[in-house]
């Protein structure tokens, strides 16, 4: 109980209802101006990062898109490939066929002129001696 005469002592009663004596920490609240002004930067802060991150989310699409654009052609190109390697496989299976009919008819029609010129003397004969022989 020795303590309670300090509490109530002339000096502290004075400084309680005074407020002379400062605390052992001074708690200072900034001025409401601040606070707007803080408030606002904040504000802008946001508006910033959200421009940035649509900015990078538009970059990326635009990518994606381009990218993607590349991929299709490549295989349009390929596709485009195929179809003409298939296209002069048929074409040239159809000139194959009509070049070894063509050779074939070439090798007949020379083997028949090979027979005609073999075969000449003799029809010549059998044609005179029919012409001459009157039966």
């Amino acid at each position: 109980m020795w303590f309670l005469h300090l509490l109530y002592s002339p000096f502290a009663l004075r400084t309680f209802f005074t407020q002379e004596a400062t605390p052992p920490f001074v708690l200072q609240m900034p001025p409401k101006m601040d606070n707007m002004q803080r408030l606002l930067k904040a504000e802008d802060d946001r508006n910033r990062l959200i421009n940035d991150a649509r900015q990078k989310k538009l970059t990326k699409v635009k990518q994606a898109k381009g990218d993607a654009e590349k991929a299709v052609e490549v295989f349009k190109r390929a596709k485009d490939d195929e179809v003409e390697a298939f296209r002069q496989q048929q074409l040239g299976g159809a000139e194959g066929e009509r070049s070894k009919v063509v050779q074939q008819a070439d090798q007949q029609i020379v083997a028949m002129r090979r027979t005609a010129t073999e075969r000449m003397p003799q029809v010549t004969r059998t044609l005179v001696d029919f012409i001459c022989s009157v039966k």
